[in-house]
């Protein structure tokens, strides 16, 4: 696996993550 294949995985995974994190804090919001 090339190295840039490796980093755009990694920022997938770490974009994946923050979507997560923000939609668990609208909904808390939205309670």
């Amino acid at each position: 696996m090339s190295q840039t294949a490796l980093t755009i995985a990694s920022i997938a995974v770490l974009l994946g993550a923050l979507v997560v994190a923000l939609r668990a804090l609208w909904g808390m919001r939205r309670k």
